[in-house]
């Protein structure tokens, strides 16, 4: 039986996925060279088991904190199976409520534990490998009707072999890697209402919220995501009230469904915190991402000193959350321009993005960070010992690079492709939206990857482009309907 061209490019895609997320689970379980499971993971596995334990989505002083981890690397060791029975009794009274973000992991980890009576780490890695290849499928389906199958089966092929997309999707287990499914598959709900009518527009418009809205509970940063969609549907179709409404409708279900997390929190802490009691320390470690006139550090550590000093033993309590807040605002009015200049400073790696891929680079030690106490900004660093940047990190280097040809793709689409300019605007609107949010914010590479699928587009078209016509004009996912929007997959 012969294959349609759809039917073999969905294929290749899926097991070029499936395969290169199986190398990454296999590297991981090996430990050969490869970064352990990033910090923000043990914070959910551990929420998680302390859940499955019957504690309740919580966190304590580090005398309790030590109890809570303890128990994690039992259940990681396997000597270990956490229910309300076996585990150690601890009063209510020595907890806290966790907020530092939404328990969407703990709980899934919670979830597997108390069903599979085991450590879950490696459930966790199958499932990041199995929303990660139907997240390369969505961008796919996303990116035919633009720009033709040549390019959409490239850009699937992108994001399947793209190696942070592998790492953060497996071996991190981290709520970074998880959240790209979300952010691709609200997307595509969106685009399918868009060629929609009546109820069929309204209910795939309520079904991207609904999807936005449980991506939030694995990490928040997207909540106003349909802020910078709707505004790119509008210069799209010109029809602004269509536009402005999806974008209400859409963005009043992600945030009804985060509403139990609010009032939870407002039980808890007499605020409604509808995302993350993180924001305050955040702001003020990206005010500290390069030498600064306020003398602010950019680390974690230099948080917890802060917090320490201000009568808070963890910088992320709610308590804590205000009190960096108003850090953050006194610093930027005291000097306004030093926070623009800060901003600016971020914009190359947003254009550039030196993601990690796991690899753990054995030429990598302290110098870097001693450089950097010493005085020296992360710029003044690579000016001054360019030799062993590239040594130690060239393994970020290489993604910059690539990185950086996704951008000169984007650039190169949006100058050649004038007919289709703004359908392109609308395929990479997540990815603006979260550099946007994070040149404001605080800006680490691991924050832009959720959206990072749609730049890759960018790379697909370098690698396909040839001269105009060669395949067609494509049609736009907006006018599209039913029949002739399957039939562009299938040129």
């Amino acid at each position: 039986m012969r294959l349609s061209r759809r039917s073999r490019d969905l294929l290749i895609i899926l097991v070029s996925s499936a395969a290169f997320r199986l190398a990454f689970v296999v590297w991981g379980l090996s430990g050969a060279h490869v970064l352990p499971s990033h910090g923000m993971s043990g914070t959910d596995f551990t929420a998680g088991y302390a859940m499955a334990a019957g504690y309740g989505y919580v966190t304590g002083p580090p005398s309790v904190a030590v109890r809570l981890v303890d128990n994690y690397h039992r259940v990681s060791e396997g000597t270990l199976v956490l229910t309300p029975g076996t585990a150690e009794p601890l009063p209510r009274s020595v907890f806290v409520p966790q907020t530092i973000h939404p328990p969407g992991l703990a709980l899934l980890v919670a979830g597997l534990h108390r069903l599979l009576g085991t450590s879950v780490s490696l459930p966790v890695e199958i499932l990041g490998a199995v929303l990660d290849s139907v997240a390369a499928v969505l961008l796919w389906w996303l990116t035919g009707p633009v720009l033709g199958p040549r390019v959409a089966l490239a850009a699937g092929l992108c994001h399947a072999l793209f190696p942070p997309f592998g790492y953060w999707s497996t071996v991190a287990k981290s709520s970074d890697g998880l959240l790209g499914f979300f952010i691709l598959a609200s997307f595509a709900c969106g685009v399918r209402a868009m060629r929609a009518a009546g109820r069929a527009e309204v209910g795939w418009t309520i079904v991207a919220g609904l999807v936005l809205g449980i991506g939030c509970y694995v990490r928040p940063d997207y909540l106003l995501m349909p802020s910078v969609v709707g505004l790119a549907v509008g210069v799209r179709t010109g029809r602004w009230w269509k536009a402005w409404s999806g974008l209400l409708l859409a963005q009043c279900v992600t945030v009804l469904i985060l509403v139990p997390w609010a009032w939870r929190n407002h039980l808890e802490t007499g605020r409604w915190i509808f995302t993350s009691t993180s924001v305050g320390a955040t702001l003020v470690s990206g005010l500290g991402e390069y030498n600064n006139p306020w003398g602010i550090g950019g680390d974690d550590l230099d948080r917890e000193r802060e917090a320490l000093a201000a009568g808070y033993w963890d910088p992320f309590l709610p308590q804590a959350d205000v009190y960096f807040r108003r850090v953050f605002w006194q610093k930027v009015n005291e000097r306004p321009v030093a926070y623009v200049l800060t901003v600016l400073r971020r914009l190359p790696l947003t254009l550039a993005t030196p993601y990690t891929w796991g690899f753990d680079n054995p030429w990598k030690s302290e110098t870097f960070t001693q450089a950097r106490q010493s005085g020296l900004d992360r710029y003044q660093v690579v000016v001054k010992r360019p030799w062993y940047v590239l040594r130690a990190y060239w393994d970020r280097l290489v993604m910059a690079m690539l990185t950086l040809s996704c951008t000169l793709g984007v650039v190169v689409m949006l100058v050649r492709e004038r007919q289709r300019r703004s359908d392109i605007l609308l395929l990479l609107s997540p990815h603006f939206y979260s550099i946007g949010a994070h040149l404001l914010t605080h800006l680490e590479p691991r924050y832009l990857l959720p959206s990072m699928s749609v730049w890759l587009v960018g790379l697909a078209y370098l690698l396909c482009h040839r001269a105009r016509g060669g395949e067609g004009t494509p049609g736009s996912p907006l006018s599209l309907p039913g029949r002739a929007f399957d039939a562009a997959h299938q040129r």
